[in-house]
């Protein structure tokens, strides 16, 4: 029995998805899109007055922002604090958790420093194992935490680092 033709073929998904990309590029055919010195202006016949100085929503927005960095970067000091002084007690531990506590410093640096933290963050004495887990627990929140802050941004700079940052925890974790 001969095979069965293709239903779709190969040169027609490729025109569809060459169709559909350029569909949603259209958008940017707008000569103002792209231009921060075009402001939308309302027509006359609306009776709108344009608001000259902005919304003051950039305020907002740097709010915002603001307090995003802060709450990453006292994010970021607990896990650097609990990779820190895991290292310190437990000396088999050293070696492995000294680039996690580079990155943090890294990370920190781009974030206007590390914060002051307070809590428990190693147990001298307990096994090499839990102390371990402890770390991977504190990275695994630190990931997790860059990636929500990351999202809320309004900056699109912000999110990038955040991200970033988000994404050097996760590969420093998948070695730990």
């Amino acid at each position: 029995m001969p095979p069965r033709p293709a239903l779709v073929t190969r040169r027609a998904v490729v025109g569809v998805t060459v169709l559909g990309t350029a569909g949603c590029s259209i958008g940017s055919l707008d000569p103002s899109s792209g231009d921060p010195t075009i402001t939308p202006t309302t027509s006359p016949s609306d009776g709108a007055v344009p608001d000259p100085g902005g919304s003051g929503s950039a305020d907002t927005d740097a709010d915002t922002d603001a307090a995003l960095v802060e709450q990453a970067a006292l994010a970021l000091s607990v896990a650097h604090r609990t990779a820190q002084t895991n290292a310190r007690a437990h000396p088999p531990l050293a070696e492995a958790l000294a680039p996690l506590v580079r990155l943090h410093r890294a990370h920190a640096g781009e974030l206007g420093g590390l914060r002051p933290t307070s809590g428990r963050f190693a147990v001298g004495g307990e096994p090499v194992r839990r102390a371990r887990r402890r770390v991977a627990v504190a990275e695994e929140t630190l990931e997790q935490a860059l990636v929500g802050l990351a999202v809320r941004a309004d900056s699109g700079a912000l999110a990038r680092l955040l991200a970033s940052m988000a994404a050097s925890v996760a590969q420093h974790r998948s070695v730990l």
